[in-house]
């Protein structure tokens, strides 16, 4: 079920035009609980749409925080299912794509915890920037082995996924080695930014951060304030 009027669907767009525009993306089943996971920095991937029978909401399991993928857990008596469509995503599906699925989808989205952006999508530290513009030594990974739980189109099953987690071996999931390389810095990191050609990229030197978007420090400041207000709470009590 959605608006008619506004919806319009699309295949994958940015998290910032997803929150700009969010009722021509996401249908009404999946809106507000979507709104409470992006509230909560929590970026979301894909959701179902009004051809799917029952509706679903997709986030990549590596862009939530520690205490969010332990939260994982609490969800499975709370979905239909959860399951694997992209590669390293999980879905959370519940019955139908009425009142009672959107119900069951805040409730899924209200046992998450606030985090901070996620990294590698929203933001990037100066290293692993600096890396991805030539700085580093490369190492081709002769023990490489694909992640066999988090393949597209592959059933999510968090007990195996998790019992993998914690078996592998880090040595092997790496196809390839990039290790910083300081002595193939020959310019300064603004210099870098500059000559990089991304647009909108915003550089926090404190932080030694280069989020993708003032719409993702933005967000990342919500967190920090999150954070000073917990600590507030704490002292209070």
């Amino acid at each position: 079920m959605e608006n008619k009027e506004l919806y319009v669907g699309a295949s994958r767009v940015s998290q910032e035009e997803v929150e700009t525009f969010p009722e021509r993306y996401v249908i009404e089943a999946c809106l507000p609980a979507c709104k409470i996971l992006w509230s909560k920095n929590i970026y979301t991937f894909m959701c179902s749409d009004s051809l799917n029978p029952d509706a679903w909401i997709e986030v990549l399991f590596n862009n939530l925080s520690d205490e969010n993928k332990e939260k994982i857990e609490a969800i499975k008596p709370l979905a239909k299912r959860l399951f694997s469509y992209h590669e390293g995503a999980i879905n959370f599906e519940v019955e139908g794509s009425g009142e009672v699925a959107k119900e069951q989808l805040i409730g899924i989205a209200n046992v998450f915890s606030f985090q901070d952006v996620p990294e590698h999508e929203a933001y990037l530290t100066e290293e692993e920037f600096l890396i991805e513009q030539g700085c580093y030594v490369g190492t081709p990974n002769p023990n490489y082995i694909p992640d066999p739980y988090m393949q597209e189109g592959g059933i999510f099953d968090i007990d195996k996924v998790r019992e993998y987690i914690q078996s592998k071996d880090p040595t092997k999931d790496t196809e390839e080695f990039k290790t910083f390389d300081p002595n193939k810095v020959v310019k300064s990191i603004e210099e870098y930014i500059s000559e990089s050609g991304l647009e909108g990229i915003f550089y926090v030197p404190q932080e030694k951060r280069i989020y993708n978007s003032e719409f993702a420090y933005k967000k990342h400041l919500n967190y920090l304030v999150f954070l000073q207000k917990k600590e507030s709470a704490k002292k209070i009590d």
